[in-house]
């Protein structure tokens, strides 16, 4: 695994994305598509081609995770805030994409150093 990938693996390892449903950030990894980014996410999903697609920066999509209140655990949103940072300091021009609706497949994906592309998935529930 490119050691890049490790890192970010190790700094989500545990870490649960809290939706309807909670689920782990998971790994993923891939080269360049000869389509888009999207298109080719979608083929990973058990959705069909027509299923809406969407992306939106990794601030916006983090903010509920990374938000520090009296009532929540704070470790945890300093936990997802680090994984923000490294992120961004280890993979260019980052974007997640949102695949499908209800059940929400979602992709944080940046380019390597060496043009392949990675990141993370998980799986949001939307109701």
């Amino acid at each position: 695994m490119n050691p890049i990938l490790t890192e970010i693996k190790k700094a989500a390892d545990g870490l649960l994305f809290i939706s309807e449903s909670d689920h782990p950030l998971e790994v993923i990894s891939f080269n360049k598509p000869a389509g888009s980014v999207a298109d080719y996410l979608k083929t990973l999903t058990a959705l069909n081609n027509n299923s809406p697609a969407e992306t939106q920066t990794l601030e916006y999509f983090f903010r509920n995770m990374t938000r520090v209140n009296e009532s929540d655990d704070n470790a945890t949103a300093e936990r997802f805030k680090k994984l923000q940072t490294l992120l961004n300091l280890k993979l260019k021009n980052i974007k997640v994409y949102r695949i499908g609706t209800i059940q929400v497949s979602s992709f944080i994906i940046g380019e390597l150093p060496d043009g392949s592309y990675g990141g993370l998935r998980t799986l949001l529930i939307e109701t």
